[in-house]
């Protein structure tokens, strides 16, 4: 599940929407998890800002 979400993460920042949105508002993408059977949400520590 993790490796998903990290490679996710990758595949949105490829996208020319959210390219122009770091540049421009200087957004961050961020990956989590959120185990079902704990009700915890899992901060993978994958931040990314402008590559």
């Amino acid at each position: 599940m993790e490796l998903n979400v990290q490679e996710q993460c990758v595949n949105l920042l490829k996208t020319a929407a959210v390219q122009e949105a770091i540049t421009n508002r200087g957004i961050m993408v961020h990956g989590w998890v959120f185990d079902i059977h704990t009700g915890k949400l899992i901060d993978l520590k994958i931040d990314f800002e402008v590559i």
